[in-house]
């Protein structure tokens, strides 16, 4: 049945944060004389609606919820995604979105791939566990939250929840660690795009004081998300690098032209106070930052209908990128406005 636009009616719209994108609702409340002039169209009736887009996937998580009790645990994440007809999706990527406090250098673990393509409607994550959760759970961090979305429907985010529940008793290996600390005053591991920062991996004994390099068999360093961000030591541009009885070892992390985390690994192999030889492995998600607002756009995500209040909600997918296409993550105020009638 073919519909009339109505007159005069009230349009209330809602922005909701997803991580690098907005969500926006727009509530349409049938009310007297909002519509046709008969009454009887107060009537709430179940409306088509159309499907948008054949290409738009949703996914479900196996598990909205997990909870580790192990340091360094490895858990499978298993998403699936299906197509508009229900059906299992053949193609694009499921991310991730990680949660704000990765910027001040916050352990959350970490997954791997980064994002994962979606086969036969299924996509494969695998979680690492933080490598000290006790520690955050004395400080008061008790899990995280990751949000993952298909590529075509960020609307359609989910959100992952994990649980930090560390074992009493649990040999924690935080004698010794590894500190990667920026080399300028904000001392964060935030990188703006097409951009550089200096950082320094130092390996720690348990009173906190350095290891000598004598006691130091290696040092890698690694890149895991070479795409957003490469390394430099001694003006050599590499992925990975790997020195040899050596502690401070100061690289140069550079952005490209891609946003988002960057997770940098740094293994570190050497001879403990008692002469007994150690592997350490430490990973730290440098987030590089997308470069500011220049193109807005606004599409739409679909339409439910609240019976109860005789309303029907509309959701829109407002996105902001910067000049290469990258969701702005730098969180920008962004105003909504609307003239209905």
């Amino acid at each position: 049945m073919e519909q009339k636009k109505p007159k005069g009616c009230i349009v209330m719209y809602k922005l909701k944060n997803i991580g690098r994108f907005l969500l926006v609702s727009a509530t349409v409340f049938l009310l007297l004389g909002c519509g046709s002039d008969n009454s009887e169209s107060l009537v709430p009736t179940t409306p088509e609606i159309p499907v948008v887009g054949s290409k738009v996937v949703n996914i479900n998580l196996e598990k909205p919820s997990i909870t580790v009790d192990t340091n360094k645990m490895q858990v499978t994440i298993t998403v699936r995604a299906v197509d508009a007809n229900n059906g299992p999706a053949m193609t694009g990527k499921v991310k991730i979105v990680y949660p704000t406090k990765v910027q001040s250098g916050t352990d959350v673990g970490q997954f791997l791939p980064l994002e994962a393509n979606v086969t036969n409607g299924v996509a494969t994550f695998t979680y690492t566990a933080p490598s000290d959760m006790q520690s955050l759970v004395n400080a008061g961090d008790t899990s995280s939250e990751f949000k993952f979305y298909h590529e075509t429907n960020v609307a359609g985010a989910k959100t992952l929840t994990v649980n930090y529940a560390p074992k009493v008793g649990q040999v924690v290996e935080k004698q010794y660690k590894i500190n990667l600390q920026s080399n300028i005053a904000d001392n964060n591991i935030l990188v703006p795009l097409e951009g550089a920062k200096a950082f320094t991996a130092t390996l720690l004994d348990t009173a906190g004081a350095k290891v000598e390099a004598a006691d130091i068999t290696s040092m890698t360093i690694t890149s895991l998300n070479p795409a957003v961000g490469s390394l430099t030591y001694l003006g050599v541009v590499n992925n990975n690098i790997s020195v040899a009885n050596s502690n401070d070892i100061a690289f140069t992390f550079k952005s490209n032209t891609i946003s988002g985390i960057a997770p940098i690994r740094v293994v570190a192999v050497f001879t403990d106070s008692l002469g007994a030889s150690k592997t350490l492995e430490q990973v730290f998600n440098t987030l590089v930052l997308s470069g500011p607002p220049t193109a807005i756009s606004m599409s739409y995500s679909g339409t439910i209908q609240d019976k109860d209040k005789a309303k029907f909600i509309e959701k829109w997918v407002v996105t902001v990128t910067d000049k290469y296409f990258n969701p702005v993550n730098t969180n920008p105020s962004i105003s909504m406005g609307m003239i209905a009638g």
